[in-house]
Protein backbone atom coordinates (compact mmCIF):
# COMPACT_ATOMS: atom_id res chain seq x y z
CA UNK A 1 0.00 0.00 0.00
CA UNK A 2 1.42 3.35 -1.06
CA UNK A 3 1.71 6.07 1.55
CA UNK A 4 -0.48 9.10 0.93
CA UNK A 5 1.56 12.28 1.06
CA UNK A 6 0.55 15.92 1.02
CA UNK A 7 2.01 18.10 -1.71
CA UNK A 8 2.08 21.92 -1.80
CA UNK A 9 2.42 23.01 -5.43
CA UNK A 10 2.85 26.67 -6.44
CA UNK A 11 2.13 27.97 -9.93
CA UNK A 12 -0.34 25.15 -10.39
CA UNK A 13 -2.72 26.58 -12.99
CA UNK A 14 -0.47 25.93 -16.00
CA UNK A 15 2.68 24.29 -17.26
CA UNK A 16 4.67 21.86 -15.15
CA UNK A 17 2.75 22.77 -11.97
CA UNK A 18 -0.58 21.87 -13.55
CA UNK A 19 0.77 18.63 -14.98
CA UNK A 20 2.19 17.64 -11.59
CA UNK A 21 -1.06 18.45 -9.75
CA UNK A 22 -3.09 16.30 -12.14
CA UNK A 23 -0.70 13.35 -11.82
CA UNK A 24 -0.65 13.54 -8.03
CA UNK A 25 -4.43 13.74 -7.76
CA UNK A 26 -4.81 10.80 -10.13
CA UNK A 27 -2.44 8.85 -7.86
CA UNK A 28 -4.66 9.63 -4.85
CA UNK A 29 -2.26 12.03 -3.16
CA UNK A 30 -3.33 15.11 -1.15
CA UNK A 31 -2.61 18.30 -3.09
CA UNK A 32 -2.70 21.92 -1.98
CA UNK A 33 -2.30 23.86 -5.23
CA UNK A 34 -1.72 27.60 -5.50
CA UNK A 35 -2.24 30.20 -8.18
CA UNK A 36 -2.79 33.93 -8.41
CA UNK A 37 -6.15 33.21 -10.06
CA UNK A 38 -8.28 30.71 -8.13
CA UNK A 39 -10.91 30.32 -10.88
CA UNK A 40 -8.26 29.59 -13.51
CA UNK A 41 -6.71 27.00 -11.20
CA UNK A 42 -9.97 25.19 -10.48
CA UNK A 43 -10.91 25.20 -14.17
CA UNK A 44 -7.49 24.02 -15.35
CA UNK A 45 -7.28 21.16 -12.83
CA UNK A 46 -10.87 20.07 -13.48
CA UNK A 47 -11.02 18.00 -10.30
CA UNK A 48 -13.11 18.17 -7.16
CA UNK A 49 -12.47 15.97 -4.20
CA UNK A 50 -11.46 16.05 -0.58
CA UNK A 51 -7.79 15.52 -1.46
CA UNK A 52 -7.62 18.74 -3.57
CA UNK A 53 -7.24 22.16 -1.93
CA UNK A 54 -7.07 25.02 -4.46
CA UNK A 55 -5.67 28.22 -2.99
CA UNK A 56 -5.31 31.77 -4.27
CA UNK A 57 -1.89 33.02 -3.20
CA UNK A 58 0.33 36.00 -3.87
CA UNK A 59 3.83 34.58 -3.36
CA UNK A 60 5.18 38.11 -2.84
CA UNK A 61 2.91 38.62 0.18
CA UNK A 62 4.07 36.87 3.34
CA UNK A 63 0.59 36.99 4.90
CA UNK A 64 -0.96 35.37 1.81
CA UNK A 65 1.60 32.56 1.90
CA UNK A 66 1.11 32.09 5.64
CA UNK A 67 -2.65 31.85 5.22
CA UNK A 68 -2.26 29.25 2.48
CA UNK A 69 0.11 27.21 4.63
CA UNK A 70 -2.34 27.34 7.55
CA UNK A 71 -5.22 26.25 5.31
CA UNK A 72 -3.14 23.33 4.06
CA UNK A 73 -2.17 22.30 7.58
CA UNK A 74 -5.79 22.48 8.76
CA UNK A 75 -7.09 20.44 5.82
CA UNK A 76 -4.48 17.71 5.63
Amino acid sequence: MEKIRTWFITGASKGFGLHLVKQLLQAGQNVAATSRDLNALVTAVGFTGSNFLPLQVDLGDEDSVGCAYSSNKSRF
